[in-house]
């Protein structure tokens, strides 16, 4: 799984593989995410938006998908299809509107960006 850290008011993000870390500080994802989160406001000042996904397609969605301006969300393994089913194909992390265009013009390749 990818851990997937965007600042607030910036277009940066962060990647980062929560495997090793997991195993270093035995707690779930969903627990690691608000440790990431809480430190980065102390620390730091900045509050974060943390998605955490299979992979970083998955997370970079999750943590758009945050409203306000921190915030942890876990798409756990096997839930992908199921959570981003809902979601229009310009939701998805790395899709903009050209893309977005294409898909409307040639629809039977919609599968493609699922």
């Amino acid at each position: 799984m990818t851990l997937r850290i965007a600042r607030r008011a910036t277009l940066r993000r962060r990647t980062l593989p929560k495997a090793g870390a997991l195993r270093y500080h035995g707690v779930p994802p969903q627990r690691l995410g608000e440790v990431l989160r809480l430190r980065a406001v102390a620390r730091l000042g900045v509050d974060v938006r943390v998605g955490i996904g299979r992979s970083v397609t998955v997370a970079a969605t999750a943590s758009a998908q945050i409203t306000g301006p921190g915030g942890v969300l876990v798409i756990e393994p096997g839930r992908e299809a199921e959570w981003l089913g809902p979601l229009p194909v310009s939701a998805l992390y790395g899709i903009g509107p050209l893309l977005t265009e294409l898909r409307g013009k040639f629809p039977q390749v919609s599968a493609c960006f699922c």
